[in-house]
């Protein structure tokens, strides 16, 4: 693209990143004003900058106004890819880096952070602007977005995966004048029921929020202990395996804890610790993030998550919060736990040329191949059970007794 890209209503150009307490500022300026999730607010996108490493690095999209009124920012990093072993793209990722260890955070509900009127308007113009112009990436990556584009010009072409987001809307219970488990359906609420019961004996189970930092920074070395111990024991590295990782939850933790753009709670039996619950505020919505369970203190038969979500629901239904998300992921719990869901898409938007469409042709030979070989598995592992049951039914077929020898003698009269 060229750097005075003009999409009407706004103008948008692609820059390096000013020091970060200066685009701070100015971004903190256009999410008071602005239209976004906490993924795009300074609280994450801070963060993140701040832990990057230094071969991502990151690039400032601005929309203004011809009079310099801001209208949205973003930030993309570059990273070249070679796909199927020969062909090269150059991608652009949307607030990621393309790299598997810092991409390992999963930002949902991804996009620019824009101003409230016209909000849709100007993110559509951004992403254009994006894949316009000589300089120009192969495709745009967005993770996450809860939104796909509008339209797109014939130059361009989309691929988009969705996943489904389990949420509990907190304002409908609130209209309803019951409590989380009274809104629930029978089935939902006998199961919650049931894990609240296990885990309130001998004493109830309740929520303790990290008040101080010092008190936040201890709940999340403690999360991040049971979590990582829990997933090792898998052969998994768990949400907090990289340095990367560590280090950007830990910035996030000690800057948004005071804000209450972080929360993180400890549910408790008595006084003893059942596990630690991390979430991250913005808008009215609370995203549940992670979370690290102690089950050494469990006997196996009991639920904690689902104790412990529905104690941490209410808890922030009484704090006047909309939403209750537990993001994406089609688990079991979540479905037992929420009353809606809705659709993220990991969204890839590439050029409409030869390269592109190449590696459009590659991918579905690729994905038609693997269902050949699914289908191929499919009908030798049929057969082989044919075979092995065939001796089977053999066995449980009695032999005929021999016929009886032939007889000349006539019949008595």
């Amino acid at each position: 693209m060229t750097d005075d890209a003009l999409l009407p209503p706004c103008q948008v150009r692609l820059c390096d990143l000013p020091p970060l307490d200066q685009l701070e500022v100015e971004w903190r300026e256009l999410q008071a004003r602005g239209q976004g999730s906490f993924f795009t607010t300074w609280d994450w996108i801070g963060p993140w900058l701040a832990c990057l490493p230094p071969d991502c690095p990151p690039r400032l999209a601005r929309a203004q106004r011809d009079d310099g009124q801001l209208l949205g920012l973003a930030i993309v990093v570059e990273r070249r890819h070679r796909r199927f072993g020969f062909l090269p793209v150059r991608a652009w990722h949307l607030h990621e880096t393309g790299r598997a260890d810092c991409d390992a955070l999963t930002i949902e509900y991804n996009g620019c952070l824009t101003a409230a009127q016209d909000a849709g308007a100007i993110e559509q113009a951004m992403l254009m602007a994006l894949m316009e112009g000589s300089g120009a990436p192969d495709e745009l990556r967005v993770s996450g977005a809860n939104a796909l584009p509008a339209a797109l010009p014939a130059t361009l072409q989309m691929r988009s995966i969705p996943h489904l987001s389990f949420y509990v809307d907190l304002e409908a219970i609130r209209a309803s004048g019951k409590d989380y488990l009274g809104f629930l359906k029978q089935r939902q609420r006998y199961l919650v029921r049931k894990s609240l019961k296990r885990l309130g004996e001998p004493q109830p189970l309740r929520l303790v929020p990290a008040s101080t930092p010092a008190q936040a920074r201890h709940f999340l070395a403690e999360m991040m202990r049971l979590h990582t111990s829990y997933w090792e024991a898998k052969g998994e590295p768990g949400a907090f395996g990289s340095d990367f990782q560590r280090r950007f939850h830990t910035l996030a933790v000690e800057r948004g804890v005071p804000s209450g753009a972080v929360a993180l709670l400890a549910a408790m039996r008595g006084e003893q610790v059942i596990g630690y619950f991390y979430y991250f505020c913005h808008g009215g919505w609370v995203h549940y993030y992670q979370s690290g369970i102690d089950y050494d203190q469990l006997d196996g038969s009991e639920s904690p998550g689902l104790a412990a979500h529905a104690l941490a629901i209410e808890h922030f239904r009484a704090a006047g919060f909309q939403v209750y998300d537990f993001m994406t992921g089609d688990l079991q719990y979540k479905r037992t736990l929420a009353t809606h869901d809705m659709p993220l898409h990991w969204l890839v938007l590439q050029q409409c040329n030869a390269k592109m469409r190449l590696e459009d042709w590659l991918l579905r030979q690729a994905k038609a191949g693997r269902a050949r070989w699914r289908q191929w598995q499919e009908q030798r592992q049929q057969a082989r059970r044919q075979r092995q049951e065939a001796p089977a039914q053999e066995a449980d077929v009695a032999p005929m007794p021999p016929a009886p020898p032939a007889s000349n003698a006539a019949p008595r009269g």
